[in-house]
């Protein structure tokens, strides 16, 4: 299998970013309970099943339209700088902060399985490929990852309190939901 692998060019397994990412979305489909469960400081008004599900199938879809127009680039280093600027910086960054709350919190953190073995794993191995494949400057990834360091102190830092940083994305879900006339 991985021999099969190997021969897909790292332009092309760049698509493996936005699936893990979706399927770790897909893992969150009930984080409100948990967030009411397990977070001090949840607005019920903000914190809905259509605000949530809402931004989910966003960030999903996100995903996909940067790896998307990244991969329009003809030139296979800007494609994967630009891929691995979004997914190791956002996203390799949010998924450590799911590792940290299923530890501090004691308790199964919705998005920590896929988090562990989809998003983690393919971030690292496209990374290391585009290194080896002399695709992007290993100082360039050393930076993205250090980038991901502010996501899981704050997750330290606010402890069991939704981030202030994490509100807007609601507000704009709840926006989102309303211009697409989502139920509630």
């Amino acid at each position: 299998m991985m021999t099969r692998l190997t021969r897909i060019p790292t332009r092309n397994l760049v698509w493996l970013l936005p699936l893990a990412f979706a399927l770790h979305e897909l893992e969150e489909w009930n984080i409100i309970e948990w967030y009411q469960r397990y977070w001090s400081n949840v607005d019920p008004d903000l914190f809905t099943r259509r605000n949530s599900w809402t931004w989910l199938a966003f960030a999903s879809a996100l995903g996909f339209v940067w790896t998307f127009v990244a991969t329009r680039f003809r030139n296979e280093k800007i494609v994967l700088h630009t891929v691995l600027l979004f997914f190791v910086v956002v996203v390799f960054g949010h998924t450590l902060a799911h590792i940290y709350w299923q530890f501090s919190l004691e308790t199964y953190a919705p998005g920590v399985v896929t988090s562990a073995l989809f998003v983690i794993p393919s971030t690292l191995w496209i990374a290391y490929r585009a290194i080896h494949e002399r695709l992007v400057w290993l100082p360039y990834v050393v930076i993205l990852f250090l980038l991901c360091i502010p996501q899981f102190v704050g997750a330290i830092r606010i402890g069991n309190r939704v981030p202030d940083g994490g509100i807007p994305f609601l507000v704009f879900a709840s926006w989102l939901a309303d211009v697409l006339r989502l139920g509630a």
